[in-house]
């Protein structure tokens, strides 16, 4: 899914401390944009919505231009709070869990990013269930 979109359309806003992002992120061999946005790097972690704020900010748009995916609760609230759309991805955590964001997927997998002929992003994903407060 990554390696279809350039390094300046995402980024990463994470709790753990950018040493520990960087190299988890090496082992799965997944090139960082930089920069990023780790919790070393904000004065309140998640789920206060600094973060993401600060993610919007790195990529130079606002926080409802964002799409957000996340795992965890605490980071759907932050998210949601900063008003990003967020994909929720049931890997860590039931689906139960995860109702309050716009999708949820099974897997990362199941994403497909890609660009159409005037180079707008598209994504495309199985959602497993559409949270209830999404519109149609």
């Amino acid at each position: 899914m990554l390696a279809g979109l350039p390094l300046y359309r995402w980024t990463v806003v994470t709790s753990a401390s950018e040493k520990i992002m960087r190299s988890r992120l090496a082992a799965a061999r997944i090139v960082v944009p930089s920069p990023v946005v780790s919790g070393d790097m904000v004065a309140q972690g998640k789920p206060d919505p600094e973060c993401y704020r600060k993610g919007a900010a790195l990529l130079s748009c606002r926080t409802e231009e964002c799409l957000v995916l996340e795992d965890a609760p605490a980071g759907i609230r932050a998210a949601i709070a900063a008003e990003c759309k967020v994909l929720a991805v049931a890997t860590s955590h039931p689906v139960e869990e995860l109702q309050q964001t716009d999708w949820i997927v099974a897997r990362l997998d199941e994403i497909v990013v890609r660009f159409d002929e005037t180079a707008t992003l598209q994504i495309s994903f199985p959602s497993l269930i559409r949270g209830s407060d999404s519109p149609a």
